[in-house]
């Protein structure tokens, strides 16, 4: 009689731990979720290089299920920064997409495309592309070198025409320079004589400019300019690969002058890859003065 009851207690046991699912599964450990595949995103190659103003057409593909007729968001990324929305768009009935996004900052920008999941596929991104884009910056907004006595900044009149962020001096000649540090590819600049100036210049008055470029110490290129009365002129030269961008302007009156003349720069700029120039190196200010005569 007790073996019988111990035998009933036993199997007891077993079925409630059936019932309570603690005994192993035939096919031992639970298998793991599985996980959704990403979408495929492409975006096409971008140009080399834009500049600042222009708008960038972009333009891919998103493969996978339910792809069509949805949203696709585009980041962008100036330089090691992170990234940000640039634009939204949506992919047509066959998975492709395009948009036109305005360049508005110079530097090396990044784009990439992202879909993102869905209950049939994870989030896709495309691979990254990644573009120069150029911008005009006002020489005088820039970290500089400047000798001589100028004024910075200002606005001048010239040919029934306003230039804004110029430089000026009445005195000898001045010199000014930015460390184009390889950054840029074009240096401009406008000369010509004050409006309120041109009664007085008398016979044989000219503006110089001498616009330079080159590496930090050595050989450098520079061209020179001369303007006399009468319209102003619009100076360009190349300054791609160089370490400085160099102005050095003057004035001269004519011998019957009834006053004085002012040396000017009309909006000196130049093209660069770049939002910002990196500050002066003190290699750069050592060269100037020690070229110059200057202690």
């Amino acid at each position: 009689m007790r073996t019988k009851m111990m035998a009933a207690l036993a199997a007891g046991v077993v079925t409630l731990g059936l019932a309570a699912g603690l005994a192993p599964s035939a096919s031992g450990a639970p298998a793991p979720a599985r996980k959704a595949k990403p979408y495929v995103v492409t975006l096409k190659t971008l140009p080399a290089k834009a500049q600042v103003g222009q708008r960038l057409a972009l333009a891919g593909q998103v493969s996978g299920p339910d792809s069509a007729r949805k949203p696709v968001v585009i980041q962008r990324r100036q330089g090691a920064g992170g990234w940000v929305t640039a634009a939204r768009t949506r992919t047509t009935r066959r998975g492709t997409f395009s948009v036109r996004v305005p360049l508005v900052t110079g530097g090396t920008t990044s784009f990439r495309a992202v879909k993102a999941r869905s209950t049939k596929r994870s989030q896709g991104a495309s691979a990254v592309r990644s573009l120069a884009v150029y911008q005009w910056l006002d020489m005088v907004d820039q970290p500089a070198f400047a000798m001589g006595m100028m004024t910075v900044g200002n606005d001048i009149r010239m040919g029934g025409r306003t230039f804004p962020d110029s430089l000026a001096s009445q005195f000898s000649t001045a010199i000014y320079m930015v460390p184009s540090s390889g950054l840029c590819t074009a240096m401009e600049a406008s000369t010509g004589f004050l409006d309120r100036e041109l009664p007085n210049l008398g016979t044989g008055a000219k503006q110089s400019l001498d616009m330079q470029s080159g590496p930090l110490t050595g050989p450098s290129q520079t061209a020179e300019f001369e303007t006399g009365p009468g319209p102003v002129q619009r100076r360009v030269v190349d300054i791609t690969g160089s370490a400085i961008a160099f102005l050095r302007f003057s004035a001269v009156a004519g011998e019957d002058a009834s006053g004085p003349v002012t040396a000017v720069v009309g909006t000196p700029r130049v093209l660069c890859n770049a939002a910002k120039l990196p500050s002066v190196p003190d290699e750069l200010q050592v060269g100037a003065r020690r070229a110059f005569g200057v202690s």
